[in-house]
């Protein structure tokens, strides 16, 4: 029996619950206590009641009021609590600038988020106004190319590309989504006949097998498998998710090198899906697969401009790699032929890719090349089986995994060229590039027949298998060229360097006796020849690559890109280093190599979109530097004479002084130029419909040799093998001299 209570009993007795103005219909149904929560009451959450059944009727003009306010109240709260965690996934997604620290000569940095002036290849944009936060170290291309002198480091840039594009997430359908048969078909193809060839991370035909599953309705055999283990994506041990991770990183490389006029967009759609699909549970726990895919979308990643990306994806592939054990041999008995094999590929890929990655950026690398894994064999897939105790490749079959050893040899070069020469910075030790260079020329004379690029009285392999070999040997050998730039593009700087100061010293008379002391020592003659050795090699480079474009025989366009912004950087600095007359480097191979690397970047600028733009940056960089030197050593006093020498070739041109589009074909032979006329001097050289500026002198005197008096600053060409002298009377043109002789002084 209830006991009544009085009014005082009750208001002297503890709240133990919070009063509201209303309670849901539920509850009040249920005749239950209501906390009024909104947009769900405690209760019908704990009873898993939709929100749409919690539902507040108004019933009275207080309740009505009371229960708007906490409506309201309770929207702002939600709101807040949204802000709070948009704002700290914003903080996640951001990397945090490091506090400034004492920076290695040619280190770099830049701001960080959204595509990057540097691609992850090392090419740059040159955008000279942007702040520098991130890190790009001396073996970077950014560094080298920012040795070169600008006029003004603090003037914009405008850019000659507009970088903006469609975001990759409005292509995005599902992640496990395919391709009509025919595409999917021949981007994988694509993929394993232009990358596969080179990173052979993951078993092609076990992968294939699982691939032509999904076409099918019998499912991936993987029982067939027997006792092959875990060998990643391909094996029956796979998750869905990283098998088709891995196989759209396959389809957006194999778009790469198709000629789909619509492959950028279908590129960045399969990109979309690999970085969706990338989102999986691997902080906690991965396998063989997550690596292999990460490697993947590292190597995709490498084309991008997105390179801060890449090196953390490849950075976590290398993390996991570790913490699978796959940097050890531990355990190798217990495992398939199979399984270790495909371990030891995928982790001296993440070792490759870890080199190659801190290369580009001028990064220290966290991993060391070292031989505690045994190197993967020379044998192709198809002779790997899953029950096999061996593997031993067919007699009179080259197989192209040949590459892959000889590949490995290079990296472990790399890494202690990075070691040595770049971390920490040491080129001035003589040793070390004399055992480097040791080390290089050893790779070579010992490298197999199949692959040796100079020796054509080898015979070699006919059909498909012997244009992968031809492929495989044009990337070996710019490889290694490449490296051979690498170990003496420190030397090559400080030379460069060197001659700098010694034209400001000449320029101001003071210094000449230190210039020739220090181009006397034992330190400054070593140095001259590592910097003419630099140049050599960078002109065998560009003509290595041109050759192997020629026949159609080449690796993936972004190395090329990569390569060729590295000769382009050379030369201009080997141009501007010989500026001031004395010639330490061959003038003709100077100008062979800058034909070879702008007809190169014209090509893959007209194939690849994200690569066009670089031919015009790399322009803009010469004109710029040719701007910093003639500004500040020949045009410092405005009445300073020069004495031009001309030819005898003529033209007739038809147009009105400032600027003007050129046809090289209206010009026709002129009679002599006469005298006291009023002279313009072009700055660049005159192509078909190509926009020039020209440049007024104040008096020309004479007809075989000129002396001009400049009242502007003059910008004199480095070769002066592509200005022209224009004649003007009255504001018309109407006669042209090609000059072809250097300046005299």
């Amino acid at each position: 029996m209830d006991i009544p209570q009085t009014q005082e009993e009750v208001i002297a007795r503890p709240t133990k619950r919070k009063r509201v103005a209303l309670a849901c219909d539920t509850c009040r149904e249920r005749k239950i206590k209501c906390d009024g929560s909104k947009p769900v009451c405690n209760p019908c959450r704990k009873r898993g009641e939709p929100a749409v059944r919690c539902v507040y009727t108004v019933i009275a003009g207080t309740a009505k009021q009371l229960s708007e306010q906490e409506y309201i109240a309770s929207l702002q709260k939600q709101v807040q609590d949204m802000q709070l965690v948009i704002d700290q996934l914003r903080q996640d997604a951001e990397l945090t600038p490091k506090s400034p620290r004492d920076r290695p000569p040619g280190t770099i940095h830049t701001t960080t988020g959204g595509p990057s002036p540097v691609s992850t290849m090392g090419a740059t944009t040159l955008t000279l106004n942007r702040q520098e936060d991130e890190f790009f170290g001396q073996s970077s291309v950014h560094s080298l190319l920012r040795e070169v002198p600008h006029p003004d480091r603090h003037r914009s840039a405008a850019p000659l590309r507009n970088r903006d594009r469609s975001s990759a997430t409005s292509l995005l359908t599902a992640e496990f989504a395919l391709p009509p048969r025919q595409v999917a078909d021949k981007f994988l193809d694509l993929y394993f006949d232009s990358v596969h060839i080179f990173y052979p991370w993951c078993h092609s035909t076990w992968f294939r097998k699982r691939y032509e599953a999904l076409w099918t309705s019998t499912g991936y055999p993987g029982a067939e498998m027997g006792q092959a283990g875990d060998i990643g994506v391909g094996g029956d041990q796979c998750p869905e998710t990283s098998f088709f991770c891995a196989l759209n990183a396959m389809f957006a490389l194999g778009c790469e090198f198709s000629d789909l006029p619509e492959k950028e967009s279908a590129s960045a759609m399969f990109s979309s899906r690999m970085r969706s699909l990338l989102q999986m549970d691997i902080l906690d726990k991965a396998d063989l697969s997550h690596v292999q895919a990460l490697l993947l979308a590292g190597h995709y990643a490498l084309s991008s401009e997105y390179p801060i990306r890449c090196y953390n994806i490849i950075g976590l592939a290398c993390r996991i790699a570790v913490g699978l054990g796959l940097h050890t041999e531990r355990h190798a008995d217990q495992r398939s032929v199979m399984e270790n094999e495909v371990r030891r590929r995928v982790w001296y890929g993440c070792l490759q890719m870890e080199m190659t990655v801190c290369m580009t950026l001028g990064r220290p690398p966290v991993l060391q090349m070292t031989d505690d894994v045994l190197v993967p064999a020379a044998v192709d897939d198809e002779f790997i089986c899953p029950n096999a105790t061996s593997c031993i490749q067919p007699e009179g079959t080259v197989s192209q995994n040949l590459f892959v050893v000889e590949n490995i040899r290079l990296a472990k070069i790399l890494g202690k060229i990075l070691s040595s020469i770049y971390w920490p910075s040491s080129s001035s030790d003589f040793s070390a590039l004399v055992r480097l260079d040791g080390l290089l020329e050893d790779f070579r004379n010992s490298l197999v027949d199949d692959l040796k690029w100079w020796d054509n009285d080898t015979p070699r392999e006919q059909g498909t298998r012997g244009y992968v070999l031809k492929r495989q040997r044009n990337v070996l050998h710019a490889r290694f060229l490449h490296l051979r730039i690498l170990l003496y593009r420190p030397s090559f700087s400080t030379f460069c360097a060197a001659a700098r100061r010694s034209r400001q010293r000449r320029g101001t008379g003071s210094g000449s006796d230190e210039v020739g002391v220090e181009a006397n020592t034992l330190q400054g003659v070593f140095q001259a020849q590592c910097a003419t050795t630099c140049v050599q090699v960078a002109y065998e480079l560009s003509a290595s690559l041109l050759a192997a474009r020629e026949v159609e025989a080449t690796g993936a366009w972004w190395f090329s890109l990569f390569y060729l912004m590295t000769c382009g950087g050379i030369i201009i600095l080997a141009e501007c280093a010989q500026a001031g007359g004395s010639k330490h480097f061959n003038q003709q191979q100077l100008n062979a190599t800058w034909e070879n690397t702008t007809v190169l970047l014209q090509v893959i600028g007209r194939e690849n979109a994200r690569a066009r733009g670089y031919l015009e940056h790399l322009l803009l960089l010469k004109d710029q530097a040719r701007s910093a030197y003639f500004c500040t050593s020949r045009c410092t006093c405005k009445d300073q004479t020069f004495r031009l020498i001309l030819s005898q070739q003529y033209a007739i041109l038809q147009c009105r002084p400032g600027y003007h589009r050129v046809d090289r074909q209206s010009a026709s032979k002129a009679s002599p130029m006469t005298m006291g006329m009023k002279g313009f001097l072009c700055r660049q050289k005159v192509r078909r419909n190509r926009l020039i500026s020209l440049h007024r002198f104040s008096r020309i005197i004479g007809t075989g040799v000129l002396t001009v008096v400049c009242r502007l600053t003059v910008v004199l060409d480095l070769e002066m093998s592509s200005y022209f002298l224009y004649l003007a009377d009255n504001n018309t043109l109407n006669s042209t001299r090609l000059l072809h002789s250097p300046v005299q002084y």
